[in-house]
C-alpha cells in the first residue's frame, strides 16, 4: 500500500536559510535555527512556497511542532500532531508546511503533501481525532537546529509498540480488574497486607503503626501552637493570618511536624526555623538555623577563638589601633619614596630631552636625503612619461590610418547595398507590373463570366418561352406559385412577432438552437426559428452583436446579416460555423457564393463582396468575413445569396447544434 504522505521536501527558501546558518556557524559557533510551527492546507504545496505566501493560501490550521531532536547521524527528527479540537468546519488535508525561525525572521523549511484523501472532520464535542506524523531530514550539521521538546509529547510507532509490550506485562486482565487495588478511587482493602517498603502518604483505618507523613493544605487562619498531629503542612495563600510562626516570616511556608518537633521553612527567603514542644501548652521559642546562604543574624555571638576567612584571621576591634599606627609610618615612608622617585625622573627627563634633540637632527638629515632621492625619481619618471607620450602619439596615428581604411571599406559595402536595393526595386516594379497584368486578366475573366451569365440568362429566357409554349404561360404559373407561397406564409410560423400555433405538431428530428426539443407544445423561446414546412428551413443565430437569419428553400440559400458590432471583427474571421465539413463527401469542393448589398442603416458597412457562405454535403455551414477591419460599435448590414443547380443538403442546419 502506498504511503499516505510524501517524504519531507525542502523548499527553496528552506535550503537558502540552512545555507546561511551553516555559513554563520563557521563564524559564530552558536548560530542556530528553530523549527516551531506547522500550517495545514487544502491544496498541494511546492518548493517555491515562501513564508509571505502563507496567509494568501488560506491555512486551515496552525499547530506547534512537537519534539525536535537532532540525531548523531546528522539527521533531525520532528513529531507533528494534528487534531480537530479547534475545528468547526472539516477539510481535506492536502499539504503541511513546516515553518522555522532564524535571526527573528520566519521561513518555510519544507512541506509534506498527502498521497490520498485525508479528511479532517470538525470537532463533534465528544472525541478529538488526531493525525500524527514523524518527520526526519538529513543535514550536514544537525547542531544548527535548536532542540525543542513540547510538554505534550507524542508517540512514534516504536514508542507505541514498546508501550503495548509494557502494558501486556503490567496491566491485569479485565476479568481480574475488580479484584485488584487501583491507583485512584476510594476502595476498602480486607485482610492483612504486608508492605515491604515505607508507605508514603495518608493511610486511614487500622494502619496507625505505619511510618507515614500526612500532607495537609493550610488555606485559612490558623495557630501553629495548637498543631500536634504529625504531617507536612503547606501554606500558599497570602490572604490568611497565621499566628505562632517566627517573627517577620511570610504567609507562604512549609511546616513539618514530627513527634514533639516543628520545622518551619519560609518560602519567601528559604529561611529555616526549629522549635520543640515541652508539653501540650508549652513550646520553646523559634530558633533560626544558620545555613550556607546569605542571611542577617540578630543575636550576639562570643568567639572563644579568632574567626578565620579563607584560612586567614579576621581583624578584631583591638587590632585596629596597632594597624592604624603601622599604616601612618608606612605612609611617611611612601611619601619619601615618591619624592625620591620624582627627583630621579626629572634627571631622566633632562637626559631624554638631549636624546630627543639628537633624534630630530638625525631625522632632518634623513628627510633631506629622501627629498633628493624623490627629485631624482621624479626626473626619471618625467623622461619615461615623454617616451610613453611619443608611443601613444604613434599609436593614435596608426589607428587613424586604420579608421580611414575601415571607412573606405564601409563606403564600398554601402555602395554594394545601394546597388542591391536598386536591383530589388527593379524586381519589385516588374512584380507590380505582373500583378497589374494579373488584375487585368481577372477583370477580363469577370467580364467573360458576366457575358456568359447574360448568355445563360438569354438561353434561360428562350427556354422559358419554349416551356410557355409547351406547358402554358409561365406568368400564370408564377402567379399561382406566388398565391401558394402567400397562402403558405399566412399559415406558417414566422421568425419575428408573437404568433399562436394551433393543433398538435410532431417533429421527428431535433430543433437546434439554445435548447434542443423533440416536440413543440405551446411556444418557442431563444434564438431558434423553425419552419413549419419540411421543404423550408429557417434559422436565426446571434454572434458579436450581429443577427444571422438563414433560410434554405430547395436549391437556394439566403442569409441576412445585420446589427451593431459588439467587438472588433478582424480582416479575416469566421462569424458563424455549424459543423466543420469533416464528414462531408466533397469537403474540398464546398459551395461558394458571393454576397450582395441589401442596403444601409446610418453609417453602416455592407458586407458586399466580402461575405462568403459555405455549405458542405454533410450539412455543415460556415459564414466568413474577408475585408477591412470592422471596429466595435459599427452598424453592419448585408446579405449572402447562394443559387445552386441542384438541391442543397436536406438537413443543412437541423443536424447541428
Amino acid at each position: 500500500m502506498a504511503n499516505k504522505f510524501t517524504n519531507f521536501i525542502f523548499t527553496t527558501e528552506g535550503k537558502d536559510t540552512i545555507t546561511q546558518v551553516l555559513a554563520a556557524k563557521k563564524v559564530a559557533a552558536n548560530a542556530q535555527l528553530s523549527i516551531n510551527t506547522v500550517y495545514t492546507f487544502a491544496t498541494k504545496l511546492s518548493t517555491s512556497l515562501v513564508y509571505t505566501q502563507i496567509s494568501s493560501l488560506g491555512p486551515k490550521q496552525t499547530k506547534p511542532v512537537g519534539t525536535v531532536a537532532p540525531q548523531d547521524n546528522d539527521t533531525v527528527e520532528m513529531r507533528i500532531q494534528l487534531d480537530n479540537a479547534d475545528l468547526t468546519t472539516g477539510y481535506n488535508l492536502q499539504g503541511v508546511a513546516i515553518v522555522g525561525q532564524y535571526n527573528g525572521n520566519n521561513f518555510v523549511l519544507g512541506y509534506i503533501n498527502s498521497n490520498e484523501t485525508t479528511n479532517i472532520p470538525p470537532y463533534d464535542g465528544t472525541q478529538v481525532q488526531t493525525v500524527a506524523l514523524d518527520v526526519s531530514f538529513a543535514i550536514s550539521d544537525s547542531n544548527i537546529v535548536t532542540i525543542n521538546t513540547q510538554t505534550a509529547g507524542m508517540l512514534t510507532v516504536d514508542d507505541y509498540n514498546a508501550l503495548v509490550r509494557l502494558l501486556e506485562t503490567r496491566v491485569a486482565p479485565l476479568a481480574s480488574d475488580s479484584k485488584v487495588v487501583h491507583l485512584i478511587g476510594n476502595e476498602t482493602v480486607s485482610d492483612i497486607k504486608r508492605f515491604k517498603e515505607t508507605i508514603i502518604g495518608s493511610v486511614d483505618g487500622n494502619a496507625g503503626t505505619a511510618d507515614y507523613l500526612n500532607v495537609h493544605t493550610i488555606s485559612s487562619d490558623i495557630n501553629l501552637d495548637i498543631i500536634s498531629s504529625n504531617g507536612n503542612y503547606l501554606s500558599t495563600s497570602k490572604t490568611k493570618v497565621t499566628s505562632g510562626k517566627p517573627n517577620g516570616t511570610s504567609e507562604q511556608y512549609t511546616l513539618v511536624v514530627g513527634g514533639n518537633i516543628q520545622l518551619f521553612n519560609d518560602m519567601s527567603n528559604d529561611a529555616l526555623y526549629v522549635r520543640n514542644r515541652i508539653d501540650s501548652k508549652t513550646m520553646t521559642s523559634w530558633k533560626k538555623i544558620v545555613e550556607d546562604v546569605d542571611q542577617t543574624l540578630n543575636a550576639k555571638y562570643n568567639y572563644a577563638q579568632l574567626p578565620t576567612v579563607n584560612g586567614s584571621g579576621v581583624a578584631m576591634q583591638s587590632d585596629l589601633a596597632a594597624e592604624t599606627s603601622s599604616r601612618s609610618v608606612a605612609d611617611r615612608d611612601l611619601k619619601t619614596s615618591i619624592a625620591l622617585e620624582a627627583q630621579t625622573r626629572s634627571a631622566a627627563d633632562i637626559a631624554f630631552g638631549s636624546s630627543l634633540a639628537a633624534e630630530v637632527t638625525a631625522r632632518s638629515t634623513a628627510d633631506a636625503s629622501i627629498t633628493a632621492a624623490m627629485n631624482k625619481e621624479q626626473t626619471l619618471r618625467s623622461t619615461a612619461d615623454e617616451s610613453i607620450t611619443a608611443s601613444i602619439t604613434a599609436e593614435t596615428s596608426a589607428r587613424s590610418a586604420a579608421d580611414t581604411s575601415l571607412k573606405a571599406l564601409y563606403s564600398g559595402l554601402n555602395s554594394d547595398f545601394n546597388d542591391e536595393i536598386a536591383t530589388r526595386s527593379a524586381a519589385d516594379s516588374s512584380l507590380l507590373g505582373s500583378t497589374a497584368d494579373l488584375a487585368s486578366q481577372i477583370g477580363k475573366e469577370r467580364d467573360n463570366r458576366v457575358f456568359n451569365d447574360n448568355s445563360l440568362a438569354s438561353d434561360i429566357a428562350s427556354e422559358a418561352a419554349k416551356r410557355d409554349q409547351l406547358f402554358g404561360s409561365m406568368g400564370d404559373t408564377i402567379k399561382d406559385t406566388s398565391n401558394t407561397i402567400a397562402s403558405v406564409n399566412a399559415g406558417a410560423v414566422h421568425k419575428t412577432g408573437n404568433e399562436t400555433v394551433n393543433g398538435d405538431k410532431n417533429f421527428t428530428g431535433n430543433m437546434p438552437g439554445t435548447t434542443k426539443i423533440n416536440q413543440i407544445l405551446t411556444s418557442l423561446n431563444g434564438n431558434s426559428v423553425v419552419s413549419m414546412r419540411p421543404d423550408i428551413q429557417a434559422y436565426e443565430y446571434s454572434s458579436k452583436g450581429l443577427t444571422f437569419r438563414f433560410i434554405k428553400f430547395g436549391p437556394t440559400a439566403f442569409v441576412n446579416i445585420s446589427g451593431k458590432v459588439t467587438e472588433d471583427i478582424t480582416s479575416e474571421e469566421i462569424l458563424m460555423s455549424f459543423g466543420d465539413g469533416s464528414n462531408a463527401k466533397a469537403y474540398a469542393s464546398p459551395y461558394w457564393a458571393g454576397g450582395e448589398t441589401t442596403g444601409y442603416k446610418g453609417s453602416a458597412i455592407s458586407l458586399g463582396q466580402t461575405g462568403n457562405l459555405s455549405i458542405w454535403d454533410d450539412g455543415s455551414i460556415r459564414i466568413s468575413y474577408r475585408g477591412p477591419k470592422i471596429t466595435k460599435g459599427t452598424w453592419l448590414d448585408g446579405s449572402i445569396t447562394y443559387l445552386s443547380n441542384s438541391p442543397l443538403p436536406v438537413n443543412t442546419i437541423l443536424n447541428n447544434s
